[in-house]
């Protein structure tokens, strides 16, 4: 789990803002919301970007990446 941009009471803080998660060989980079991004995906050989906060369902590909809000 990641923090998301109401997540601000004092539990919230145990939530880290973004996270790398490596499953059945494939890398996935997790973020509250897409605009937030400051990294390379493709440069860091991510598989997936998965984010949320805009509530609109998208399933993209750019350069190789996937982006996914579910």
């Amino acid at each position: 789990a990641i923090r998301g941009n109401v997540d601000t009471a004092g539990w919230g803080s145990t939530y880290a803002d973004t996270a790398l998660v490596r499953l059945a060989g494939r890398t996935f980079y997790v973020l509250h919301d897409l605009k937030t991004l400051q990294v390379s995906p493709a440069a860091l050989d991510i598989d997936m970007v998965v984010s949320g906060h805009s509530h609109v369902p998208r399933l993209k590909t750019v350069d190789g990446v996937l982006y996914l809000n579910p």
